[in-house]
């Protein structure tokens, strides 16, 4: 995830936040993911905001060897 594809990413989640807000967690998972950038790191950051905000649990899962040292935060 980088700067050409975050932003839509994150109005998508949000978007589905919104529409469902019974959603009690939230779970990405990373398995496929391929590039990632600090924009991409952000937009993670800011959903994570707006999930716990609304009372959902969220969790990033299967971060691949490349993007550790971006994401250790979430684990």
């Amino acid at each position: 995830m980088f700067f050409a594809s975050a932003t839509r990413f994150q109005e998508v989640l949000l978007d589905n936040l919104a529409t469902h807000p019974e959603t009690d967690a939230l779970v990405i998972d990373l398995s496929r993911l391929g590039r990632l950038d600090y924009t991409g790191v952000g937009i993670l950051e800011a959903v994570r905001d707006e999930a716990e905000a609304a009372d959902t649990t969220f969790s990033v899962t299967n971060i691949p060897v490349h993007a550790h040292a971006y994401l250790s935060r979430f684990e």
